[in-house]
Order: C-alpha cells, then sequence, then structure tokens
C-alpha cells in the first residue's frame, strides 16, 4: 500500500505528536510524512473537534507557544524552538477540512478522516485514499498550482486512490456532469496538472453557488480577521522585550544582531544607554537639566520599544539600564535617590533580562559593579548564560530562555485564536 513513508521524526514534533496521544487527542499527519525529520515547512496536523479546545495547554506542555493568526478558519499555530539544532518548528493544526484561500470550502470529511487513519510508528497518518483528495484539494484550492514534492506523492497514491472516501464523496456534487471521480483520478495518473488546475477553479465556482450565504459569509468572515490580528495582537499577544546586561566586550551588541536576524518573529534592537556624562553648558549650572535630559531621552527609547512590542516584536534593549530599576545602595544622597526614581518612571520593564556572565575574577572588575547574586536577587526574571562559549552557542541558549518566555505567556493566555 501507499501508507506515508516516515522515517527519523524532527524531536519537537515527536513530542508535540506523544503529547497529543497522552491527552487522548484524536489527531493524523495530513502531509509531508517523509519530511518529518527536518520539517522546511509547517507539519500539517488534522485533531478532532472535540479536543481542539485543548490544544494550547497539551502543546504548552510540549514547548510550543501559539501564535496570534485570526481569520484562517479552524487553523491553529504553534511554535517551539530546537536549541540544539538551531531550528523553529511550527505546527498547523485544523479541526476540520476546508479549503480555500479563506478557508470557505468546507467538506465536512474530517471525522471520516481521522476514523480510517492508520497508525506508522509514533505518527498517525491519513488513509493513501484520502491523502490523495487531501492533497489533491490542497493543491487545487488553496495554490493553483501542484508543486513537484506534492505532484510526486499523488502519482504515488494513484495505485489506491478510490471514489468512496469521505474526502471524495465531499467532492463530488460540485463536478460537472461529465467529469466524474474517475475522471479526477484518471487526470492524476497522467500528471496531467494543467487540467486539474483549471477544475480548481471551476471546483471553487460551483462551490461557491451551491452555498453562496455561506461562502461568501465565512469569505468576508476570515478576510475581515485577518485585518483585524494586528490590531488585536497589543493586547492579545503583544511581542517580549529582552535586556542584555553584562560588562563592555561581552558580546552584547552583536548577540543583539544575531536574535533580530535569526528569531522567528519579527525583532528590533534598541540601545538603552543613558549616560549621565559630565554634562555641558546649562546642564553643569542648573540644578536638574542634565537628569531631565536624560529622562527625555530614555523616555523616547521606551516609547519606541512599546510601539515594537504592541506590533508582536522581539524588541531587544541593549545596554539596559537597570540601575534605574534598583533601589540606589546605602549612603547615596537625596540627588540619587530622586534621579533613580524618575529613571524607573521611563525605564521599559524586560520580561526577559539576560546576563552574559564572564569568569568570577574578571565580571564587573574594576567598576564597582554588582555581583550576579546581587542582580539575580533583585532582578527575578534574570537568566545568566555562560559567555565565554562560542557566539552562536550563546544565541541559541538566549534565544531559547527568550522562547520560554514567549511559552509561559501564551500558557498564561490561554490558545487565543
Amino acid at each position: 500500500m501507499s501508507l506515508s513513508p516516515v522515517g527519523v521524526v524532527h524531536p519537537a514534533v515527536a513530542v508535540a505528536m506523544g503529547a497529543l496521544d497522552e491527552a487522548r487527542v484524536e489527531w493524523c499527519l495530513l502531509r509531508g510524512a517523509a519530511e518529518l525529520g527536518a520539517p522546511a515547512g509547517d507539519v500539517d496536523l488534522l485533531v478532532a473537534a472535540s479536543g481542539a479546545h485543548r490544544l494550547g495547554p497539551v502543546l504548552g506542555s510540549a514547548g510550543y507557544a501559539p501564535v496570534l493568526a485570526w481569520g484562517h478558519g479552524s487553523h491553529r499555530f504553534f511554535v517551539a524552538y530546537d536549541e540544539q539544532a538551531d531550528a523553529w518548528v511550527k505546527l498547523d493544526i485544523v479541526s476540520e477540512l476546508a479549503f480555500g484561500r479563506y478557508q470557505q470550502l468546507r467538506t465536512g470529511a474530517g471525522a471520516g478522516c481521522l476514523a480510517r487513519r492508520r497508525r506508522l510508528g509514533p505518527v498517525s497518518v491519513l488513509d493513501p485514499d484520502d491523502e490523495l483528495w487531501c492533497l489533491l484539494l490542497h493543491c487545487l484550492l488553496d495554490r493553483d498550482e501542484v508543486p513537484p514534492h506534492h505532484a510526486q506523492r499523488l502519482e504515488e497514491l494513484v495505485p489506491e486512490a478510490g471514489v468512496d472516501g469521505p474526502v471524495a464523496q465531499a467532492v463530488r456534487p460540485y463536478l460537472p456532469a461529465e467529469r466524474d471521480l474517475a475522471w479526477v483520478i484518471e487526470q492524476v495518473r497522467r500528471a496531467a496538472w494543467p487540467e486539474l488546475v483549471a477544475l480548481g477553479g471551476l471546483l471553487r465556482h460551483r462551490w461557491a453557488r451551491r452555498h453562496p450565504l455561506g461562502t461568501l459569509g465565512r469569505l468576508a468572515g476570515h478576510a475581515g480577521l485577518r485585518r483585524l490580528t494586528p490590531l488585536a495582537r497589543p493586547v492579545l499577544r503583544p511581542g517580549r522585550t529582552v535586556a542584555l546586561l553584562g560588562l563592555d566586550g561581552a558580546g552584547k551588541s552583536s548577540l543583539a544582531v544575531g536574535l533580530q536576524r535569526s528569531f522567528y518573529f519579527p525583532a528590533r534592537s534598541l540601545c538603552m544607554a543613558s549616560h549621565r556624562g559630565n554634562g555641558s553648558g546649562l546642564s553643569r549650572h542648573v540644578l536638574g537639566l542634565g537628569l531631565a535630559g536624560r529622562v527625555l531621552r530614555l523616555g523616547a527609547k521606551s516609547s519606541v520599544a512599546a510601539y515594537h512590542r504592541a506590533r508582536g516584536r522581539l524588541v531587544v534593549l541593549d545596554r539596559y539600564a537597570y540601575n534605574a530599576l534598583l533601589p540606589p545602595p546605602g549612603g547615596d544622597g537625596v540627588r540619587a535617590r530622586v534621579s533613580q526614581w524618575a529613571l524607573r518612571r521611563v525605564c521599559p520593564a524586560a520580561d526577559v533580562a539576560v546576563l552574559l556572565d564572564v569568569p568570577e575574577e574578571v565580571a564587573f572588575q574594576g567598576k564597582g559593579e554588582h555581583s550576579v547574586p546581587w542582580l539575580s536577587e533583585r532582578l527575578p526574571r534574570l537568566q545568566v548564560v555562560d559567555a565565554t562559549r562560542e557566539p552562536d552557542v550563546v544565541r541559541r541558549a538566549v534565544t531559547a530562555a527568550v522562547w520560554r518566555s514567549y511559552q509561559a505567556e501564551g500558557t498564561e493566555r490561554g490558545d487565543v485564536r
């Protein structure tokens, strides 16, 4: 039989599948079994509608964070980071089989496909007949093309293709009289992809004409929700801020650039330094003028950070002014206390603080700074990372620490669609 060829499964994918099994959520892979070892794109899964509401906590326990994506029908998206491979793994999970750019064409075949699924080791896969029809409709109705790797798999599935499965039966009413299900299978056997792509346009038209109100409602509703997603993100899925701490030369700036280039979500880096300096001109003679300038500069940068965070971006705060968030040490005068009080009001709180640690005999040497235990006590979200390793290893460790913050935030807020 032409069952999906399953080889090595990526560890993050295997953990997600195991979590679904343990939670007794019915599921199966929709396509791409041969690429599970190193998925280049989304890992597409079908789950039972009865278990869809539990996906957030189930996959959260497996290291995944939800991604806000309104207007995609039953699609839910979850992402995990594999520190060892420096790779992102994304799950695209549906609880109903619906096709089209806005998932406006419903088949009602999901439960039937799950009932016929097969088990190959750790992976549940579609029956070969259902896999062919699901993959073909994905190509014709979602993509308007049949890519070479999908064409190859469709040809492999032809010997097992039938006309009695739930997906085939869902398509039957929308075929023109002169083109039945057997004709479609024959075109796949002949690799007549242009004819099948043309059939996809006809199917969309006939599907919409048969169910005009439902199709139009889903089109308008899903399109509208996609436009609303950026407006909802500041409340439901804002970005995160990570503050990079450490000595000059510890690699903060290069790490900020690396995070900006490699993080899953768009990222921005901001230099938050607000040094007092020696002052010049009026600032040396007018009490409070120098502090006012520092407050204004730091406040402006904080506003920029808040803007990017509201857009769902990761904000990397380089040269973070953590002293502004800490109480002044004993013996400081009123002026120092007022200065720190003012700066605390404008310095953005960091979701994650990362200290790039160097050997203890070097750390904070000659600068009168505080020790790692002192910082850990006052910054409860502090993550201490060994900065003596290769820069790429450090970036991976910091990425994993930041992603844990996303995961915790997603678990707390729930699976908001």
